[in-house]
């Protein structure tokens, strides 16, 4: 690795290095908090190294750009406690502020020269849009990318949709990584095209970054990104497309049943993002995005969830809700009735777990076949009427010895009467 050339320079939630081989380094760090989220400081900090950046780039004196977190993450995403304070009247001004972000980040990808992600730890939501506005994406193989907004009733403001329907397609877009919020890691990342290269050391993460924009100085499409070439198409094709528009009709109804039948807000709004924006340009596609990404910050859906499903789960998780000067209570032993499946099941992963379990049933016989038939067993149908077991894919761990099949009177009685019931 080459030795520092010039003195870091520091704007607020960006350090920009700039190394002996003129490759800058743009180092996220947020000053104030332990994670690097889309605030105001990085916003100023991102739009101060912009100016910096294209100032030096048109003089020559920059050769590639890597953009690198000084956190343990790399980047955390949008600023929630933010996000819950916004209202209906509030809609212009987070549109706007969502169009000024995804201008900076279309300012770092049409600088002229090579962008690297060099990502050491998470980068979800926001954090994987700053990646995704780079020409190519290094990824430590312990870490994860994604875009979970729509977890939260959001979507991704900050060109994600955009991007990823550009990238990998529209249905790859919207079935792997946006209406699911789906997050991968390493290999998995790599196979399904979020990143370019996975690398095992945070040692390397840096040099590698370094050592594609060197070898790529005279690579056109090193510094262009795939949407800005001329001829790109959406890989798959666009929603006019006979292929595609033959598929889009049964998203919306694949999404409903994986939602269990809830009509989430954001995921409707996804797909809308998604399929309009593939019929314009880049720019267009921005603001379609942006707009329907406003409409769910100001709206109620989107604040009970992050509400619920980050701020109140983060206090559970972390035991605040507790009450004060009990021990955490931690079962050595568990009693299951019924031996079948789900009972089955049941004491199999408590025994795998340590636990003692009891396993009753009606009769000795049920018993001792719950305990002998391992619960990697699914039903499967047979000329679609019957449903029966498949043979056992795995056998009982040692930990079996925990396990005691029981007879019960109780569900014997239980079983007669449910019996009586069903004739």
């Amino acid at each position: 690795m080459s030795e520092t050339a010039t003195k870091p320079t520091t704007n607020l939630g960006v350090r920009y290095e700039k190394d002996a081989d003129s490759i800058v380094n743009l180092i996220l760090d947020d000053p104030f908090a332990s994670a690097n989220t889309m605030n105001e400081v990085y916003v100023e900090g991102m739009r101060a190294a912009l100016v910096q950046l294209e100032r030096e780039v048109s003089e020559g004196s920059v050769t590639g750009v890597v953009i690198s977190s000084a956190k343990k993450t790399f980047f955390a995403g949008g600023n929630l406690h933010q996000l819950l304070t916004i209202g209906p009247d509030d809609a212009q001004r987070v549109y706007d502020e969502s169009m000024e972000i995804k201008a900076d980040l279309r300012r770092l990808e049409t600088l002229g020269v090579p962008v690297v992600a060099a990502i050491n730890g998470a980068a979800l939501g926001g954090g994987y849009e700053i990646a995704l506005s780079t020409h190519r994406r290094v990824l430590l193989a312990g870490a994860e990318v994604g875009l979970p907004e729509v977890q939260l009733g959001l979507l991704p403001g900050g060109g994600g949709v955009t991007r990823t329907v550009r990238l990998l397609g529209l249905v790859t877009a919207l079935m792997d990584v946006l209406t699911t919020g789906a997050k991968y890691r390493g290999q998995k990342a790599l196979d399904k095209g979020l990143v370019d290269e996975v690398v095992n050391s945070v040692d390397d993460l840096i040099p590698t970054a370094k050592k594609w924009i060197l070898e790529n100085q005279e690579n056109e499409d090193a510094r262009t990104q795939p949407w800005d070439r001329k001829g790109y198409k959406v890989p798959g094709g666009s929603p006019s497309h006979p292929a595609i528009a033959g598929m889009l009709p049964a998203i919306p109804g694949t999404v409903r049943k994986q939602a269990k039948g809830v009509p989430f807000p954001a995921q409707r709004a996804i797909i809308a993002a998604a399929v309009e924006g593939a019929q314009v340009d880049f720019a267009n596609a921005e603001k379609i995005e942006a707009r329907y990404f406003a409409g769910l910050c100001t709206g109620r859906v989107s604040k009970a969830m992050i509400q619920a499903f980050f701020f109140d789960l983060q206090a559970l998780n972390s035991g605040s809700m507790r009450p004060q000067g009990y021990d955490t209570f931690k079962p050595t032993r568990i009693a299951v009735l019924g031996a079948g499946m789900m009972g089955a099941g049941v004491a199999y992963t408590s025994a795998v777990a340590g636990m003692e379990v009891l396993l009753k049933d009606v009769t000795q016989a049920a018993a001792d076949r719950g305990k002998a038939t391992p619960p990697r067993c699914s039903p499967s149908r047979s000329s679609g009427v019957e449903s029966r077991r498949t043979r056992p894919t795995r056998s009982w761990p040692a930990s079996h010895r925990r396990l005691i099949p029981r007879t019960s009177k109780v569900a014997r009685w239980s079983s007669r009467r449910s019996s009586r019931t069903r004739h």
